[in-house]
């Protein structure tokens, strides 16, 4: 049975129920904070459930799968102008494996969990520099490996973004750091060896 309902939130037209909430395919258009809403999809006893289309004005769009009113499943985010996600969501966030691509050019390819990158992932920059590894809430952070346009390379140790712990740095010339790091600076025991084969080994 098909129907047009008012509800408090917008108005349906579609499939109902025998208690006339919206059930199977349908069409909701709302207004939220002065933005035009529609989702064109499937629901289950009054709710998003399934596969659909959310658009909110020309800006945003997600098609995908929802549970519950919630994008929960695989799907694609866009927003237009600033990213475009394709991966897992679960309780409305970015959860699991996914591509964030950014319209100034950098990608992460890798886990998420809460909206933000955590876990293993690759990030890569549009001048050519590339972090390879762990993160934690955004930041590269545990055991990763960071290439650098200019030919320089570092595999070790992060924390928050910064090099810390044990790691070893290659420059462009060939010079090499193997040891302690704190800060993103060299910090403690290390061994610095030149192309020429001159090597200083200290604090």
């Amino acid at each position: 049975m098909k129907k047009k309902l008012h509800l408090k939130i917008g108005v349906y037209e579609g499939e109902v129920n025998k208690k006339d909430k919206p059930h199977g395919k349908g069409v909701l258009t709302t207004t939220y904070d002065g933005e035009k809403q529609k989702y064109v999809g499937e629901f289950v006893n009054g709710k998003k459930n399934g596969l659909g289309t959310f658009t909110e004005s020309d800006d945003l769009k997600y098609v995908g799968e929802y549970k519950n009113d919630l994008k929960h499943g695989k799907g694609t985010l866009t927003i237009l102008g600033v990213e475009k996600y394709i991966g897992e969501f679960k309780d409305d966030k970015r959860n699991g494996k996914g591509a964030l691509l950014f319209s100034d050019g950098r990608k992460y390819v890798g886990e998420f969990k809460d909206d933000a990158f955590n876990g293993y992932g690759t990030h890569t920059w549009p001048e050519g520099d590339r972090y390879v590894g762990e993160w934690k809430d955004d930041w590269c952070h545990g055991h990763g490996t960071s290439t650098w346009a200019d030919g320089g390379r570092y595999v070790g140790e992060w924390k928050y973004n910064q090099k810390n712990g044990k790691g070893t740095y290659t420059s462009a010339g060939g010079v090499k750091y193997v040891g302690e790091w704190k800060d993103d600076k060299k910090h403690g025991k290390g061994t610095e060896t030149w192309p020429d084969g001159w090597k200083y080994v200290g604090e």
